[in-house]
């Protein structure tokens, strides 16, 4: 090549590699988001980008995320995105101040340092927290200042493990960002330090979460995040998608929920295969389904038992843990009521009378009181989703009901009948207490009719089946063959069935009602709020022996829901999501709020 040939060659190529500078230089500023422009678009809580990450576990988000202000410098900013989304918490103060500043102030260790730990937080992390744990910044229209679902006062859901209620002392919230502010800075620096106290949440070690997971830490925000919530869905998945979604770290993009779930959460309910080797017999794990475990737990005995739960079709985990985590849990007791193997043997025993009729102080741990919360679920008393050996209010309600109706004792013997029909079953006279074939019967009759929704069909006649016969029968003109000798109204609850309510209300008759309703089997809402919700509209209507009141698809979208809630007002909204496309579970509508219909509603209604 000439010299001249060699200049034209070098100046052609200085002007093609300026062309490209210009090029990237232009998608770098035109890429960029401002988050004013990204609120105010209609899909306000997330912005748009194609370039869609993959979700990785280990890695929730970079240690310089976890304490980044780029987004959120001021109280200010934190304020103009509340109002921006028209967020529940953009007007929302306590003592004076908005929610802002609290959630501002208790990020950067204003008013969350205790003991030698100042949190230096992103307050976009806060923000996340709000949103993974209560919705806080998507829903609309929550009253916040009535807050009759528990979402203000549990803000951050500090104060309430998996294994037992909330404890009321954190209740508040700038209690709740407070606490939580300090709760991840604290797991944050011993993450680093690896002491004891944190293990074994510390950077390069591998957990096991409670969704069941084998997860190794990367680094101490990663460490911080599992600490504070031990499960990769639906907690620190949506604690990710929601920063990357908005751009809330030290990388400036952003991208569309939809595309986040559609690469990451695709095929995750989808059955895995069931071939584990040789197929595991039901006499050989008859025992161990039996015995009462607690989240976390860990042994091969539990290895066995995912083994053949996997077989059967319920345990849908891709990996054999050995841990005791929420995904078996509900395998197993989808397993039970499939089969229909509650336990039976002991719903009478005098070990359960003895359990029930012992003196317990509540925050009380031990293994008679898990005995004790088995013995109230299988007489319809205790609908917690796990026995956690945690002697609380619920377990306190619990026990103390089971006492003023029919201690368990000795099993009533079965009174003979020749006619088990529904029709002469409907007629028939049954005793509190009574146990055998003849009441599980009739529990199939009152199913059958929609108003007998418990978990399995115990043949034990308690306040639940006696319920739900007295509705039954007062769906019915004719009177039953042979009357109790001496009806009484359930605690004065038929005073209620001429009185009108309306969804909304909120006063003193409503909670008297919701009273009422829970005595009579009708009403399992884990406390009575005095709020005329959609649950105890249902459980009303049942009461004054009507169908289950329809509501619209969209009155569905918008209501609350209680995960573990078995009703025929979850299989309406299952139904609508099916149409939507959004719940295509094997199982067809179950009318149980589980996993799949809680990951199904977040789809449905467009937000985490």
């Amino acid at each position: 090549m000439n010299r001249k040939n060699l200049l034209q060659f070098t100046f052609a190529l200085i002007l093609f590699n300026l062309i490209l500078a210009s090029v990237a230089v232009y998608n770098f500023y035109s890429s960029k988001v401002d988050i004013n422009k990204i609120a105010k678009s209609t899909d306000a809580v997330l912005g748009v980008n194609s370039n869609t990450p993959t979700f990785d576990p280990n890695f929730i988000v970079s240690d310089q995320t976890f304490s980044s202000t780029r987004v959120f410098d001021s109280e200010a900013k934190v304020q103009d995105y509340l109002n921006n989304v028209n967020s529940p918490l953009k007007n929302y103060t306590e003592q004076g101040k908005r929610a802002s500043y609290y959630i501002f102030a208790a990020a950067r260790g204003q008013t969350s340092s205790k003991w030698g730990v100042v949190p230096n937080l992103n307050p976009g992390l806060i923000l996340a927290y709000l949103e993974k744990e209560q919705s806080l910044l998507s829903l609309s229209g929550y009253d916040t200042n009535a807050d009759p679902e528990r979402r203000i006062r549990t803000a951050m859901g500090y104060g309430c493990p998996d294994t037992s209620v909330c404890a009321t002392e954190y209740f508040g919230f700038a209690n709740q960002v407070n606490w939580a502010a300090y709760q991840l800075q604290f797991n944050f620096n011993l993450a680093i330090t690896r002491s004891s106290m944190v293990a074994p949440y510390h950077v390069n070690n591998t957990i096991t979460t409670l969704d069941e997971y084998n997860i190794f830490l990367t680094n101490a925000a990663t460490a911080a995040n599992y600490r504070y919530t031990p499960h990769v869905y639906w907690g620190n998945y949506n604690l990710w998608a929601i920063m990357v979604a908005n751009g809330w770290g030290v990388d400036t993009n952003t991208y569309s929920k939809a595309d986040l779930d559609a690469k990451n959460l695709v095929g995750k309910d989808i059955q895995v295969n069931v071939n584990t080797g040789d197929r595991i017999s039901f006499d050989s794990v008859k025992d161990i389904i039996q015995v009462q475990y607690s989240l976390g737990q860990n042994n091969d005995n539990i290895k066995l038992l995912q083994r053949f739960l996997r077989q059967q079709g319920y345990y849908l985990n891709r990996e054999i843990t050995g841990m005791y985590g929420v995904i078996t849990d509900q395998a197993l007791k989808n397993f039970i009521r499939d089969k229909k193997l509650g336990i039976s043997q002991a719903d009478n025993n005098a070990r359960c009378k003895e359990l029930i009729d012992s003196e317990y102080n509540i925050g009380d741990v031990s293994e008679n009181i898990k005995s004790l919360q088995q013995c109230l679920r299988n007489i319809g008393l205790f609908n917690w989703p796990s026995n956690t050996g945690y002697y609380g209010p619920i377990t306190d309600a619990a026990r103390k009901l089971a006492k003023t109706t029919t201690t368990p004792s000795e099993p009533k013997q079965e009174v003979a009948q020749d006619d088990t029909s529904c029709e002469a079953l409907k007629s028939q006279k049954f005793d509190d207490g009574e146990i055998g074939n003849r009441v599980k019967l009739l529990q199939g009759c009152l199913r059958a009719v929609g108003l007998f929704q418990f978990p399995t069909d115990t043949g034990y006649f308690g306040p639940i089946t006696s319920a739900a016969l007295k509705n039954w029968v007062g769906q019915n003109s004719t009177p039953p063959a042979t009357p109790p000798a001496s009806p009484a109204p359930v605690s004065g609850c038929d005073s209620f069935k001429s009185k009108n309510f309306k969804i909304g209300d909120r006063n003193n008759d409503v909670l008297e009602l919701q009273k009422c309703l829970r005595t009579a089997g009708l009403f399992n809402w884990p406390t009575d709020t005095g709020y005329f919700g959609p649950v105890t509209s249902e459980a009303f209507s049942r009461l004054k022996g009507n169908s289950t009141p329809d509501f619209s698809c969209e009155d569905l979208k918008g209501q609350a829901w209680n995960f573990g809630e078995q009703s025929n007002r979850v299989r309406q909204l299952q139904d609508c999501m099916k149409t939507a496309g959004k719940f295509n579970f094997a199982g067809g509508s179950t009318g149980y709020f589980g996993e799949v219909t809680k990951a199904s509603i977040i789809a449905w209604r467009g937000y985490f």
